[in-house]
């Protein structure tokens, strides 16, 4: 049996298969999950997960905040539309909705559709930009190449790339820039 199997079992000579829940209390560090594989490396008394596993863990949460940011701004500026021209001020929420609301107001005067709209999509000085996170995304598919599928690189590597050579008014022409 796997000594994870063990773990949840506990050393009972007893034992009568089924697994003991209460003794998963010994996995959990410091409320962190301590996982048991043989992927794992030890660091002193602490187990951490490869470096394999913490990039794609990192792929996913870029990947995934680069999707939000790309929803947050369809839907304001599919509202924006509809709307009257007053709603043109409507655009700050979405900047105060990612907490970078510090640095857009460094770096633009004013909450216009084209400046947050650029500093949420293509402001590489803007951490959480939709540029920077597939960035940062990509490169952490990089370093995991050898594990991840060829299909996978390929769409991140050509969702990046797609992303370099766009411009802020293809988001707001939809995408004739």
């Amino acid at each position: 049996r796997s000594s994870a199997i063990h773990t949840l079992w506990g050393k009972n000579p007893h034992h009568t298969g089924w697994i003991n829940a209460g003794s998963t209390q010994t996995r959990f560090t410091g409320r962190k999950f301590v996982a048991r594989r043989w992927f794992e490396r030890h660091l002193g008394d602490e187990i951490m997960l490869s470096r394999a596993a913490e990039n794609i863990f990192w792929l996913n949460r870029y990947l995934e905040r680069a999707d939000n940011y790309a929803r947050f701004i369809d839907v304001n500026l599919n509202i924006s539309i509809e709307m009257p021209p007053s709603y043109a001020s409507k655009w700050l929420p979405l900047v105060e909705t990612t907490g970078d609301t510090e640095l857009f107001h460094e770096l633009y005067k004013e909450a216009t559709a084209e400046n947050v709209i650029r500093f949420l999509a293509t402001d590489t000085r803007n951490p959480n930009s939709i540029r920077s996170c597939l960035n940062m995304a990509r490169e952490n598919a990089r370093i995991v190449r050898e594990i991840i599928s060829i299909e996978m690189w390929e769409a991140i590597n050509a969702l990046y790339l797609w992303v370099q050579n766009l411009h802020v008014g293809a988001y707001i022409t939809g995408g004739s820039q």
